[in-house]
Order: C-alpha cells, then structure tokens, then sequence
C-alpha cells in the first residue's frame, strides 16, 4: 500500500493520510506560548508526504541538552560545592525512529479505515436487514458486520484488480 493513496473501496474513501507535521517548542526563559514563532524556540518538520525532519531532531537535541542542564543547576542547589562535571559533561541522546513511526500511521489509517467501514455497516440498510433475519442471538458471527479479515481481503483484492486504492 502506499502511503499517499486514500483507502477506497467501491467508490468511497474510508480513510486518507494526506501530512504528518511536527511542530516542537522547547522551553526558554518564559513559557512557551505556541503563537509566537521564536525559530530559536520552534522547529518545524514534515514527516509525510515527504520526510524532512532534521529541524524537529535538531530541537529535541537542544531539548534534551536544556533538560541536562536544568538538571545539573538543581543539583547544585540541592548540594552545594558537589562535583557536577560529570554530569556536565555527559551527552544525552534521544534518537527517534521517523520511519517507524509512520509505518505505524500507516496502520492506525487501516485500523480507522476498518472502525469507519464497521461502523457504517452496523448502521446501514445492508447491515440491519441482514441482522434482522437473525433471531436475536447477538453472538451469531452473521448478526456482525464482516470481520476486518474480510475487510482487508476486500482491500487487496481491489489492488490485485487495479482498483482504486
């Protein structure tokens, strides 16, 4: 599946991913307020539909360095004349997975797909007539829309047939 196409099945789009965008603040000396755009503060990212992410892991970086040092002045504070160095002088390192990350977008997508399609089956005229053949047995597998196996079944058969996907 790729990741810029809309899930469509018979016509309808049930779910589409169309960006993924990051935006970071670190604090400085007052707190953050998200409508000023302080480039020294704010980095900005594009996960998807083209991954450009160096800004965002560049502002985690100096996020992470802050903390650190935050950290090393509370130390101080609380002990008095103890030796920080090390802390000081130790790196921190957050490395984040963006590939991963979209990949399970990419599921939750499917998933939402799914919930959507469920959803509207049980509400639909197709959905309650077939449950109305059904004795009141809640249980029965065909008083249920059809399960997500199905559903992905449905999923790629239409790309196997070069539908629209």
């Amino acid at each position: 599946q790729s990741h810029d196409q809309p899930i469509v099945i018979a016509g309808h789009t049930w779910c589409h991913l169309a960006s993924v965008r990051f935006h970071v603040w670190v604090r400085g000396d007052e707190p953050i307020n998200v409508d000023v755009d302080n480039t020294e503060l704010l980095a900005r990212g594009i996960l998807f539909p083209t991954q450009d992410m160096d800004a965002v892991d560049a502002m985690i970086a100096m996020g992470m360095k802050m903390t650190r040092e935050c950290l090393a002045t509370v130390f101080q504070k609380v002990t008095p004349g103890s030796d920080i160095t090390a802390l000081g002088d130790s790196s921190v390192a957050l490395s984040l997975d963006w590939d991963s990350l979209l990949n399970s977008l990419m599921f939750a997508i499917e998933e939402t797909a799914y919930a959507c399609y469920h959803s509207w089956y049980n509400s639909s005229t197709l959905g309650t007539s077939a449950r109305s053949h059904i004795l009141q047995d809640r249980n029965s597998a065909a008083a249920r829309a059809p399960s997500k196996i199905c559903f992905n079944r449905t999923l790629a058969n239409s790309v196997e047939e070069g539908l629209q996907f």
